[in-house]
């Protein structure tokens, strides 16, 4: 346990007490048992609070009336269950192989529930929910009214004081049976849904954090995974999911930075959103986009006051925001911090002027857990208190004659269920004891788990090594504590497949990296040898018998604590250094976020997946065989040196001075790796650009570039295309992301033509004089394969 007098205990405030932070110890044991029983704690909650009073609970019993219903029932699921037998007997994924999947890659579906994938439903207008909501408020008692503006923690066991009933979520609220409104059931999420009652861990997913999403750079594999994940969130009897994150990177030591989905651009984090947010949402799960605003460092995130100027919020931090909004999210969860001196849940210009009116937001606005300060939050745009009633009472309300901002807080509520339709869905009451035990994981889930994966995997260095030849390639040695660790049985704590803390999914059975690199090269006859430790001595000789050396190095982070520093450990450091210059070496790096890379030059190839989720064993396997082609590209810049990053503050008060210039951006920062990049295994050639003019471009610029493969095997390339505004402002960047597009598998000689259609926003800077989007003249688009990796440029104003 870290002393508090620790310089370090900064970086961990808010986390609860007595939790070990030493995360470079973390995972070196190996493979280890997986208890049934794991250690939770309720999402960001980081003191103890009392019990809440709980009623209006309601069971099966109540539902089905008769013995008969009950009869029926169970017969439906014996004659369901004899189906799905029969089903799974004659299937692929019965057989040990899932339809689709990739040479050297199998699923067991031993155990696996089938995936009921639906049409996505149809959503209600905002006008129309809201014209109901306001005449079901109109029949609302006191307490009903109350209830919708407040939530409920699960009550103890009167037998074990320390341990909640099962059954309940992360967040609840009551159900208003005689209208129809639902319980609201919240539960975490940044990798699949968060397995926090007992016994329950193993029944979901653990899918490829978001920031490996972003990765993909593809909006239609980032829609498949959020559909998916919205199953499992309704199979598990919840219809909230309290993500997702949003925030752009501004501290390249984020804590929380591998979930987050914008990486650390808000145009991709904008586009990946609109994908995220209806995918969710059509499964009949609402989404709660998090954690606004200004929540870019875990240092001290209780009490930071982040002073921001207008024109770097709205450019930088806002857009993904504006995105969610635009797509119909449901709700949104202010975060702990300060902002410009006020606390964000309670803070009238952040909430009521910028989101709900500048954004048009017309969902609530809930609080981060125990984030809310004051009673008078609800008349500055707070509209729910979580995870329970403490501000948010009858009897504080009438001391701040606070009466009509609770009735409209509780009609926007209603709004939000009446839009996606949740009170026409048939859903349990908490506690949902049969919903939780529920095993939600499904062969086609796996196998799309892998896919992602694969898709989030970046190779930033390859010298000629990769994809390896089995030809010339007969042994490899597999090397590095991370490359047969298991996942962390504590969530807190995370691991290098998911970050910690409280969207953790504890995976028991991970495919690891040498399970999965093992697996593939026995079909292709290449000998594995492995060294799971760290003596620089053995890990020499090991490699001395092999062909080509696989170093497998993590970071470690979790919510409540920024990272120390950026570097792996410095013992997995020492042996790359070691090996590299013995034998061809591979780094395979299982990140958090930004990672030095110190010993670049020296290696062979690089490739990095941000915690790839149980699947990245596959993923690995997949990229060093040259199954799947790399095409992963850096939602963020590897820098050169800890310089060239933002740091996090110590202080209370601090001021975003960089303004726009952090990651690509900045003028001053070097990356080793820039934004954008990411190698493949074949080449490509940029046509000349030019202008669509006319019925040819329905926006308002059109730029068409002709996209050539010029290597030796079949690929894709992502074209990216960054404008540079002539004359901008001294506080406007050089370059900025407006647009990227993936082309087809192009064969040898191929050819695909990329457009990329500008809107007026695309083309427009934020200027504080005029309070809004001004198109400036002289506008030049960079076209390119990274952000400084630019093949052409063309004017067109």
């Amino acid at each position: 346990k870290r002393s508090p007098a620790d310089p370090q205990a900064g970086l961990r405030m808010g986390v609860p007490g007595g939790w070990r932070w030493r995360p470079e110890t973390l995972m070196r044991q190996g493979v280890q048992p997986m208890p049934e029983d794991v250690r939770m704690e309720e999402a960001s909650l980081m003191r103890e609070s009392k019990p809440p009073h709980v009623s209006s609970l309601v069971s099966w019993s109540t539902i089905c009336h008769s013995r008969t219903c009950l009869v029926v029932f169970l017969a439906s699921i014996l004659a369901l269950a004899s189906m799905c037998s029969l089903w799974l007997s004659s299937s692929p994924a019965s057989k040990g192989r899932s339809t689709g999947s990739m040479s050297g890659f199998s699923i067991d579906a031993q155990g696996l529930a089938t995936d009921e994938v639906t049409a996505p439903r149809t959503m209600l207008s905002w006008g129309e929910a809201n014209a109901r909501a306001i005449k079901a408020a109109g029949m609302l008692t006191e307490k009903e009214t109350l209830s919708l503006v407040r939530g409920f923690s699960a009550p103890y066991n009167k037998s074990e004081t320390e341990k909640r009933q099962r059954g309940y979520y992360i967040g609840n609220t009551a159900a208003i049976n005689h209208l129809g409104i639902p319980a609201l059931k919240m539960q975490d999420s940044h990798n699949g849904f968060r397995t926090s009652d007992p016994g329950e861990v193993g029944t979901t997913t653990q899918w490829p954090c978001p920031l490996a999403l972003a990765s993909s750079w593809d909006e239609a594999l980032v829609a498949e995974v959020a559909a998916a994940i919205g199953r499992e969130f309704r199979g598990k009897g919840a219809n909230v999911m309290l993500g997702p994150a949003v925030n752009v990177h501004r501290v390249a030591r984020g804590g929380r930075n591998f979930e987050y989905l914008s990486g650390e651009d808000p145009f991709l984090g904008a586009r990946l959103v609109r994908a995220f947010i209806p995918a969710v949402q059509g499964e009949g799960v609402m989404t709660v986009v998090k954690h606004f605003a200004f929540n870019e460092q875990e240092t001290n995130r209780k009490f930071i006051d982040a002073n921001i100027n207008e024109a770097t919020a709205w450019e930088l931090y806002y857009p993904p925001f504006q995105a969610a909004i635009e797509a119909g999210a449901g709700a949104v969860m202010c975060s702990f911090n300060q902002v410009n001196g006020t606390y964000a849940c309670s803070n009238h210009d952040l909430l009521n002027r910028d989101l709900k009116k500048k954004m048009g937001f017309n969902g609530f606005v809930m609080s981060d857990w125990l984030a809310t300060h004051k009673t008078d939050a609800i008349t500055e745009g707070l509209d729910m208190e979580m995870p329970q009633g403490h501000w948010f009472t009858g009897e504080r309300f009438l001391q701040g004659n606070s009466e009509i901002a609770v009735v409209n807080a509780a009609v926007r509520v209603i709004t939000s269920v009446y839009r996606l339709r949740l009170d026409e869905d048939v859903s349990c009451e908490p506690p949902c004891i049969e919903e939780r035990r529920r095993n939600v994981r499904t062969a086609s889930h796996l196998d799309l788990a892998r896919k992602a994966a694969a898709a989030g995997t970046i190779l930033l260095r390859n010298n000629g090594v990769l994809p390896l030849d089995s030809n010339s390639v007969r042994s490899l040695a597999v090397i590095g504590w991370a490359a047969n660790a298991s996942d962390s049985s504590d969530a807190w704590h995370g691991s290098p497949y998911a970050g910690g803390g409280s969207g953790h999914v504890v995976a028991p059975s991970v495919v690891t990296p040498l399970a999965g690199i093992r697996e593939r090269a026995s079909t292709a006859g290449v000998k594995v040898l492995h060294y799971l430790g760290d003596n620089t001595y053995e890990a020499e000789q090991i490699a001395a018998q092999v062909d080509v050396v696989v170093v497998v190095a993590a970071t470690l982070t979790a919510e409540g604590w920024d990272r120390r520093n950026l570097s792996v450990d410095h013992r997995t450091n020492t042996l790359i250094w070691k090996v590299c210059s013995q034998k061809p070496t591979i780094a395979l790096l299982e990140s958090s976020g930004a990672v030095l890379t110190p010993w670049r030059n020296c290696v062979s190839a690089i490739a990095n997946l941000f915690h790839g989720g149980e699947q990245t064993g596959n993923a690995w396997a997949s990229l060093l065989f040259g199954d799947t082609e790399p095409k992963g590209r850096l939602p963020i810049i590897f820098p050169d040196s800890e310089t060239d990053t933002v740091i996090p503050s110590m202080d209370a008060g601090f001021h975003y001075s960089e303004g726009m210039f952090t990651s690509y951006r900045s003028p001053t920062f070097k990356a080793a790796y820039p934004f954008g990049h990411g190698l493949s295994y074949t080449s490509f050639q940029f046509g000349r650009p030019r202008l669509l003019v006319g019925p040819h471009c329905s926006a308002a610029v059109c730029v068409r570039t002709m996209i050539t493969n010029v290597g030796s095997r079949p690929g894709s390339e992502l074209v990216q295309a960054y404008l540079r505004f002539k004359r901008k402002r001294p506080s406007h960047a050089k370059l900025f992301l407006r647009g990227f597009c993936r082309t087809q598998v192009l064969q040898l000689g191929g050819r695909d033509a990329v457009t990329f259609a500008f809107t007026e926003r695309d083309l427009s800077l934020y200027w504080v004089d005029v309070g809004g989007w001004v198109r400036p003249m002289g506008i030049e688009v960079h076209i390119g394969a990274s952000s400084t990796d630019i093949r052409q440029r063309i004017a067109i104003s």
